[in-house]
């Protein structure tokens, strides 16, 4: 079997939906970063996630908005170095929102801790 790999299938800074600005304590009409992704092992597909970035760091790390496949690998090292920022603890968080008619688009995300 294959390694991991990842797919950038979209790159855009866009004003989020509500509930993504809810979670950032973003003003209404402020923007992000979305990154959407597809991951696999081999010909397997085994996730699809959206990232969302502050919008600054578009442009320290221009490579957040494209979705060519070579800039994708080390892109949060490239983040850390533009930004001087380091990374001090980690932990896995598992992200859902309940369903809601009213929400638009095709992805949910709410913490969970």
């Amino acid at each position: 079997m294959e390694g991991e790999t990842s797919r950038v299938t979209a790159a855009e800074l866009v004003v989020p939906p509500l509930y993504v600005q809810d979670i950032f304590n973003l003003a209404p009409g402020d923007q992000l970063v979305r990154r959407e992704y597809i991951a696999g092992r081999g010909k397997t597909r085994t996730m699809l996630a959206v990232a969302w970035h502050p919008a600054h760091f578009a442009a320290v790390v221009p490579d957040l908005l494209s979705t060519a496949p070579g800039k994708n690998a080390g892109l949060t090292a490239k983040v850390l170095e533009a930004s001087g920022r380091t990374i001090t603890h980690a932990r896995d968080q598992q992200m859902r929102e309940p369903p809601r008619p009213s929400r638009p688009g095709r992805f949910a995300l709410l913490r969970t801790f």
